[in-house]
């Protein structure tokens, strides 16, 4: 099995495409979780996502939602998500971002996206201490 090892940077700026090809975005951010040594979300950034003429808004995901093609000619990442689930998440601009580290924000993303947080399978990870 062939493994692939990437720098952050060269993911950041890559096209993102929803499962169902109704949305396409750009992967802007991915969040640590430092506590637990893992990538926690990816922030995502759509133009017009609401059609609310508010331009550019972002779109937090668990990682686990993301999927990566590399083969050649592949897909680059895909989003498992369709679009009515992504219209029915919380957007958000830069200068109104959560607090990722909140246990409920936390706990919420992952039940819209319909996973169990990591931190409840079994895996030993804590969720994300609140900061203030």
């Amino acid at each position: 099995m062939k493994r692939h090892v990437l720098s952050s940077n060269s993911l950041f700026g890559e096209a993102v495409h929803t499962r169902d090809a109704g949305l396409n975005g750009q992967l802007e951010d991915v969040l640590l979780d430092i506590e637990n040594a893992r990538i926690a979300y990816a922030v995502i950034s759509f133009d017009g996502l609401h059609g609310d003429g508010q331009g550019k808004r972002l779109i937090v995901v668990p990682w686990e939602v993301l999927h990566m093609d590399l083969s050649q000619g592949g897909d680059g990442i895909i989003l498992d998500a369709d679009r009515e689930r992504l219209l029915a998440a919380p957007a958000f601009d830069r200068a109104n971002l959560p607090n990722f580290a909140d246990p409920q924000f936390a706990s919420g993303l992952y039940r819209h996206y319909g996973i169990p947080p990591y931190w409840e399978r079994g895996s030993g990870a804590t969720p994300p201490p609140a900061r203030h």
